[in-house]
């Protein structure tokens, strides 16, 4: 795959820095990410990840299958995030607790997704802390998506 004319012009911020170039900029204009539910912070991030080039997909699929490249979860999907890391899709899971935003990457199922106080969708939420969240598991799996190592 090469840029086109429109897409080098488009992502030409994205492409200049070294660290994504043509080659990274083709990887996410390629690569899949699930961000299933309608939160401000998920809503955010996948706002995030359509304008970098990734594809976003809302919903897994009827057969709750899903055969993109990784998956961005909130707090209330841990059963849903177990299935795809048994399926062998990465998830990006993110929380908010205690005043704290909180993300994890997991590449499989023994990886621990959360840290010791798992984050919490209940409780006080500070403005924009879900976003925070979020949108940091969107830059895992943005980091994730530019390693190039999913199938």
């Amino acid at each position: 795959m090469s840029l086109s004319d429109e897409q080098l012009e488009r992502y030409s911020r994205q492409v200049i820095l070294p660290e994504i170039g043509i080659a990274g900029q083709e990887r996410l204009l390629a690569a899949r990410v699930l961000v299933p539910g309608c939160t401000p912070g998920q809503q955010t991030a996948a706002d995030y990840l359509a304008a970098s080039g990734v594809t976003v997909d809302r919903e897994p699929g009827y057969d709750q299958r899903y055969e993109g490249d990784c998956a961005l979860l909130g707090p209330d999907c841990m059963e849903m995030a177990a299935g795809l890391l048994e399926a062998g899709t990465p998830v990006a899971c993110y929380g908010h607790a205690n005043g704290q935003a909180t993300s994890s990457m997991a590449l499989l199922p023994s990886d621990k997704l959360t840290p010791e106080d798992p984050p919490s969708a209940s409780g006080h939420n500070e403005p924009g802390l879900e976003q925070a969240a979020a949108c940091e598991a969107a830059c895992l799996c943005l980091a994730w998506l530019l390693r190039g190592e999913q199938a």
